[in-house]
């Protein structure tokens, strides 16, 4: 019985997987960080930048929360397979910060009912994060549409590029989101996961 509904219903569920990459920036105006990857969707990535000087332990109380001043990133953008991903820069510090807001929004439109991230505190203090969208499709569809970026066949690392407004020292997480699908064949197989 259950195997003749899979058999007429395969079974087949998206879910999204995070992996982190860890970069530093030494004492630099202009930054690069190196992501490489290799998954069918590439969705998104989220990236933290914080004191390079100070302790990054594990148990440091608030972690989380603290990262650099949003004011001090002049603008960013995306290098994927030699094209920038971007045809003008996301603007940052000043006039231009709500480029970067909106870029975070269209990448995780969650934080548009957050709590800790809001549009007029998201620069000014240490809530500042840096997002990128990779997926084509409208929002609507993001749930049962794998659009992001196909790293898997690119030829180089993916790389973000960023322009501070003074020298600056960062450790910088990053966390790559990725569709993933498990499926189970009509023929009852082994579950096959699509990376």
């Amino acid at each position: 019985m259950l195997s003749q509904h899979f058999n007429s219903n395969p079974f087949r569920i998206t879910v999204t997987d995070y992996s982190q990459r860890l970069n530093s920036l030494l004492s630099a105006t202009t930054g690069q960080l190196r992501w490489g990857s290799a998954y069918t969707s590439l969705d998104s990535v989220y990236t933290i930048l914080r004191d390079g000087t100070t302790s990054q332990a594990l148990n440091t109380t608030g972690k989380a929360r603290v990262a650099k001043n949003g004011d001090q990133i002049l603008f960013y953008n995306i290098l994927c397979n030699s094209v920038w991903l971007f045809e003008d820069n996301v603007l940052g510090a000043g006039s231009g910060s709500w480029e970067q807001w909106e870029e975070f929004k269209d990448s995780f439109n969650q934080v548009q009912t957050a709590s800790f991230f809001t549009t007029n505190s998201f620069y000014s203090g240490n809530q500042n994060r840096l997002a990128v969208n990779f997926q084509s499709c409208p929002v609507a569809f993001r749930k049962e549409l794998q659009s992001g970026e196909k790293t898997s066949g690119l030829n180089t690392d993916i790389i973000c590029q960023i322009q501070f407004a003074a020298a600056m020292t960062a450790r910088v997480d990053s966390f790559l989101c990725a569709s993933v699908t498990i499926s189970l064949p009509r023929n009852m197989g082994d579950l096959k996961l699509e990376y």
